[in-house]
């Protein structure tokens, strides 16, 4: 860390997984020891020692007391109050970064600059890649094909595979429609032009609202497979799991009903 603008600002909101949060942080300082950056941790109102945590063993981490659960997207837009960096990187806490993969995100995003955000390689504990880390824009079609589970059952199909692009290994670097808030570099004269997240998605869904705002505004996206991260998934939500699946569903009608219009959202 140095005293002049941070090339990246790394947002982390948590809720009650303190011990994969360490995990997280030290991977960033292991993997990125020449980075210029700062980190924000915010949190969600955990109650579980992550505040005496990071105080105790992440001195360096500026720590925000959110004071109340702010969701996903409200932990992040203030995160986004308080960061200096030149970029933002949102980042889960359930993760683990491999070496140089923010890094490697940074030097794609500064290689063009109508490029506003890239995202990595996310891998599961299993070695498989997590599908939703590049996929396409919902559409009534095919997320018909995702309740029907015919995602599942035929991932090579390209007209099965059309959301979560499962046709494609995901071994090339692409411009894609949306990549996973899981993981996000985005500028930050984009972030500030968006106005951030919109809080309406208290989890799930903001990220795809997120990239189709920013295309709108003639961003690329990008997708950037030499940077890698290992995601432990939904280790918050685990914790809370009959109301996350119906703010999975409640998030997707808030997607097309703002971006796709009523009709299309069916109210």
């Amino acid at each position: 860390m140095n005293a002049a603008r941070p090339d990246v600002s790394i947002v982390i909101v948590s809720w009650k997984v303190r011990d994969l949060l360490d995990r997280c942080l030290v991977t960033i300082r292991d993997s990125e020891p020449d980075l210029a950056a700062e980190i924000l941790v915010v949190d969600n109102d955990s109650r579980d020692g992550t505040l005496e945590m990071l105080a105790a063993r992440h001195p360096q981490v500026v720590a925000l007391d959110a004071g109340r659960n702010l969701g996903f997207s409200g932990g992040n837009n203030l995160g986004f109050a308080h960061a200096t960096g030149r970029t933002v990187l949102l980042l889960n806490p359930d993760t683990e970064v491999a070496s140089r993969a923010v890094s490697r995100l940074l030097a794609v995003l500064d290689s063009s600059p109508d490029l506003g955000i890239v995202g990595p390689k996310i891998l599961l504990p299993s070695g498989k890649i997590q599908l939703p880390c590049a996929r396409r824009f919902p559409t009534l079609a095919n997320q018909a094909i995702e309740i029907l589970g015919l995602s599942h059952k035929f991932p090579k199909s390209r007209l099965a595979g059309h959301y979560r692009m499962s046709d494609w290994d995901h071994l090339d670097e692409r411009d894609v429609e949306a990549v996973s808030g899981c993981c996000l570099l985005v500028r930050r004269e984009l972030l500030t032009s968006l106005g951030g997240l919109d809080e309406s998605f208290f989890m799930y869904g903001e990220d795809l609202d997120f990239c189709w705002r920013a295309r709108r505004r003639g961003a690329r996206i990008r997708y950037v497979p030499s940077a890698e991260i290992l995601h432990w998934s939904e280790q918050s939500s685990a914790q809370n799991e009959s109301p996350m699946f119906v703010e999975t569903f409640e998030s997707m009608y808030k997607f097309f009903r703002k971006n796709r219009g009523l009709p299309v959202a069916g109210a």
